[in-house]
């Protein structure tokens, strides 16, 4: 059953990651929708290739810091402190969870 899981957690992720890459090379940068569809799209690609290796809440927490970054640096608003601060979120969710035992 664990086998048949994985199996299509990576058929979902591989019609996701193509379907990036589509949207990516056929799609000329644009306006508000465009970005929008771009990030949504990234973000599922990013979480569901994480949730192959570790649990749901880590890797949709994973996927929306790595998507914040990733908007802080188009906007230019990615400086040393909003990274440490990205960061030290990351630590305490994770010493959090780590503590009251969830996985």
């Amino acid at each position: 059953m664990r086998r048949k899981l994985n199996k299509y957690k990576t058929l979902i992720f591989l019609i996701l990651f193509f379907t990036f890459l589509f949207y990516i090379n056929f799609n000329k940068p644009g306006g508000f929708w465009s970005l929008l569809l771009f990030y949504s799209l990234l973000n599922s690609a990013v979480f569901y290739f994480l949730f192959l290796f570790y649990t749901f809440q880590r890797s949709l927490f994973l996927s929306f810091i790595f998507i914040l970054f990733l908007i802080l640096r188009q906007l230019k608003l990615l400086t040393l402190f909003n990274f440490s601060i990205l960061f030290a979120i990351f630590v305490l969710l994770e010493i959090y969870r780590k503590r009251n035992g969830s996985k």
